[in-house]
């Protein structure tokens, strides 16, 4: 016998492969495509190739022995810690049927990783389950990437819709991000960068290299203090660790971020350097600002003596 399952829009448009390998996320490439020649995976009763799309309200039809400890409709994995932070509603920036927009502390994982630690994306995914229509493929989650440390603004899909929607601005560079960095060293006028990078995986490194991928980074100076300057960055491209290896390029790396050159913050420091996803515009969403967070503003402020301008709090 085979058991049916209904596509919804969340599926509408995705390869049959693609669907059926969310659905038995332990079967192989190849045992899949196997299955499907021999009819064991059918779509609205029919062989289809993996190629075919799955439009909503189709049936995709699987074989009772292919689903055997597959997995299908086992909850989402637990991971160790979750639940060790409960979501909060206060880091909601805007929702919508096709986007939720966070406000992410510092000091979380946007997504997590091997070694199991809880991430925004877990709790963003619990946050989203019960409001989801159902899908067969589709999960919520981030658009783009912030590192561990870097606090501010992370926009999630809550729709496929929605994630294709804004991956595609993205590519058409319709998509404009503001940072807010600390900087070692006083810059005193706009500086911009347009050193190609390259990302050496096995030193988790971000390095200028003229092979490398174009990168564009524009520091502009707010605040000067104590030999730190509070800059506006301006980014139109989004490579791992850009900010960070054009700081030190420059030669004002982030305060504190020593991988990148900079002097060690002290241990009592909120955060290991700061950058804050500031400011998010994009025609698929209002224009979005995040508030730095308090214990954050009132450190710069005590022990380094910077003071946001327009802060929020």
């Amino acid at each position: 016998m085979r058991q049916e399952f209904r596509a919804t829009a969340n599926d509408h448009g995705r390869r049959l492969e693609t669907v059926v390998r969310k659905l038995l996320p332990r079967l192989g490439l190849a045992p899949l495509h196997r299955s499907m020649r021999r009819g064991d995976i059918r779509l609205n009763g029919k062989k289809a190739t993996p190629e075919t799309k799955v439009c909503e309200g189709d049936t995709v039809e699987i074989w009772d022995a292919l689903l055997g400890g597959s997995g299908v409709g086992a909850k989402p994995e637990n991971r160790r810690s979750l639940g060790g932070l409960p979501f909060e509603e206060s880091w909601i920036l805007f929702q919508s049927e096709d986007f939720l927009v966070i406000n992410k502390p510092s000091g979380l994982l946007v997504q997590g990783d091997k070694s199991g630690e809880q991430s925004l994306d877990d709790l963003v995914k619990i946050r989203l389950a019960t409001g989801m229509e159902p899908s067969l493929s589709f999960r919520p989650g981030p658009l783009h990437r912030l590192d561990r440390p870097t606090s501010g603004i992370v926009v999630f899909s809550a729709s496929l819709r929605g994630a294709r929607k804004f991956t595609q601005a993205m590519v058409d560079g319709e998509v404009y991000k503001v940072y807010w960095a600390l900087l070692q060293g006083e810059l005193s006028r706009t500086l911009a960068l347009e050193s190609p990078l390259t990302r050496d995986e096995v030193r988790k490194l971000t390095f200028v290299d003229p092979e490398g991928r174009a990168s564009h980074t524009q520091f502009v100076p707010l605040v000067h203090a104590g030999g730190l300057t509070l800059t506006e960055v301006r980014i139109a491209t989004g490579r791992t660790h850009q900010i960070r290896a054009h700081a030190r390029q420059a030669g004002f790396p982030l305060a504190g971020d020593s991988k990148y050159s900079a002097r060690p913050w002290p241990r009592s420091a909120p955060r290991p350097w700061f950058l804050h996803a500031r400011r998010l515009e994009c025609g698929l969403l209002p224009p979005l600002e995040a508030a730095v967070d308090l214990a954050t503003v009132q450190y710069l402020a005590s022990s380094l003596k910077v003071f946001f301008p327009h802060t929020d709090q």
